[in-house]
């Protein structure tokens, strides 16, 4: 099964890496990256210019990356339900379960991709027109560069996790219909109404885009050379993430499991 898996994964991500939207994320997290120094001017600041790293990181990956993987994902089942295709890939010795898998794969290494672009865009120019020589405080070096850099890798790790779950939140509408539009429409839909909602009815804490910016506040106290520790706000973001993915993915395999692929 697991062969079956990673040749289906290869062949769309080939399929996947020569399609135009593919493209428009990465190059739009890049685009906003080079522009952030016009909101956030980078060497002004004598303690470092990691804030700048914590402005422009979650400021891409969290507005317009986190809508691009709703966007991306909603897509990948549904427009190949609407015109055919997946009919035909599955008379090849795979089960859906399988593609599925497959899917929620490239699902999964688009959001990575989107973090790994803004991660080394800020980055670099943080290392290029900025000062990255640790945070200090009063002449006293509070945290050195290697600490930051190791709370930045913690930091993008949870990013990851909840943008992973929303891969599997736009896939679970993706297999509810077969027009592409319509997939997207609904998880982005679905996803502004119950944010917006989430604190009146009191499930912030329950809905997995709550921890978007969790881990980045974190990171941005340091910057500020407070002590502050990711716990135990990380466990709650990767459980909720990890609760919202087995849901949205099981749903989607009973959705997609029960589909007449014919009509």
């Amino acid at each position: 099964m697991m062969r079956r898996i990673l040749n289906a994964y290869a062949l769309e991500y080939v399929k996947y890496s020569r399609q135009p939207i593919t493209l428009v994320g990465p190059v739009m997290i890049a685009i906003l990256v080079l522009l952030a120094p016009l909101g956030y001017p980078l060497g002004e600041e004598e303690g470092g210019d990691y804030g700048f790293i914590a402005y422009t990181v979650p400021m891409a990956l969290n507005l317009f990356g986190f809508l691009m993987v709703l966007v991306y994902s909603a897509s990948l089942v549904s427009t190949e339900l609407g015109n055919g295709t997946l009919r035909m890939v599955l008379l090849r010795p795979i089960r859906r379960r399988e593609l599925l898998t497959a899917k929620v794969l490239i699902g999964m290494t688009y959001a990575l991709l989107l973090a790994l672009v803004a991660s080394l865009g800020a980055w670099a120019a943080a290392y290029l027109m900025g000062n990255l020589r640790g945070v200090e405080y009063g002449g006293e070096l509070i945290y050195s560069n290697a600490e930051m850099q190791q709370a930045f890798v913690v930091a993008v790790l949870l990013n990851v996790l909840t943008l992973w779950a929303g891969v599997a939140w736009g896939v679970m509408f993706s297999t509810f219909t077969r027009n592409s539009a319509t997939a997207i429409g609904l998880a982005v839909g679905s996803w502004l109404l119950i944010d917006l909602l989430k604190h009146p009815l009191n499930i912030a804490p329950l809905f997995f885009s709550s921890y978007l910016d969790e881990a980045w506040v974190v990171f941005a106290d340091r910057t500020a050379a407070f002590e502050t520790s990711f716990v135990p706000g990380a466990y709650y973001g990767a459980a909720t993430a990890l609760g919202t993915s087995i849901f949205c993915l099981g749903l989607a395999l009973v959705v997609l499991d029960r589909r007449n692929l014919g009509s």
